[in-house]
């Protein structure tokens, strides 16, 4: 693992209950607007993936300006840059919910920091998450019986493993035996996660996107706050790759 992963800082965490409150709030935001984009999209004859990029897009439209600020500009110059908005979410989660990312209150790391209209900093990006979260937070260990509290868990080494030898973005298996393996592993692994009966952040990497890389979010001791379970995804092609867990008392 690399030394990220060994570094330390012990800031004090927030309340769950305040973290997830805000997590909810902004990951309602713009629902209504995603499922009124698909239906007009289907009325119009649109393909899946069209109606999808459609609604992904209106749902992203509201969160930002709730976000307001620079991130609402930059959204509106660039909106296929920006349209993902998990680590948007979980940094205002984190705002809003009792550890503000701003100068002084927090050691920030580097990835792309937009400014709300809050004024407080909103990373873009999950490798952003995670960097910030290592470099305040408790250090994390290898998921183990004995340690079931912060965590990361591999599921299979991307350097002796390229991805590339597995699937591809296209939904193409070429490891039908090896992608069976590790789907089953992550699956085994949601279900691990549900016995240890916590609460807390987690940060994936994932493979076979084609316009991202990982997924950030809640986790409520039961499942995903955006009910989204990539451990467990209906796309064989689509897996997670590293998980790792910061916990929230």
């Amino acid at each position: 693992m690399s030394k990220q992963l060994m570094t330390t800082l012990n800031l004090k965490r927030p309340a769950w209950e305040s973290v997830s409150n805000a997590y909810i709030e902004i990951n309602e935001i713009g629902k209504a607007e995603y499922y009124s984009a698909i239906e007009k999209a289907i009325q119009e004859g649109a393909s899946d993936n069209v109606a999808y990029h459609r609604a992904e897009l209106a749902q992203a439209q509201k969160r930002y300006e709730k976000v307001g600020g620079q991130a609402l500009r930059e959204f509106n110059r660039d909106s296929k840059s920006y349209i993902n908005t998990c680590a948007l979410r979980v940094s205002y989660a984190l705002n809003h919910g009792g550890m503000p990312l701003i100068e002084n209150r927090v050691k920030l790391t580097s990835g792309t920091k937009l400014i709300g209209k809050d004024n407080y900093k909103y990373y873009t990006g999950v490798s952003s998450i995670k960097g910030l979260l290592l470099e305040n937070w408790k250090q994390l260990k290898p998921y183990s019986q004995a340690n079931g509290r912060d965590f990361y868990k591999i599921f299979y080494d991307y350097r002796k493993e390229p991805f590339k030898t597995l699937a591809d973005i296209y939904g193409n298996i070429f490891n039908p035996t090896r992608v069976a393996e590790i789907r089953r592993n992550n699956k085994n692994f949601f279900n691990a996660l549900c016995s240890l009966k916590i609460k807390g952040i987690v940060t994936m990497v994932i493979e076979g996107w084609g316009n991202a890389g990982g997924h950030t979010t809640l986790w409520n001791g039961k499942g995903f706050l955006d009910e989204t379970n990539y451990l467990d995804y209906y796309k064989e092609a689509i897996f997670v790759r590293e998980l790792c867990f910061w916990e929230l008392l």
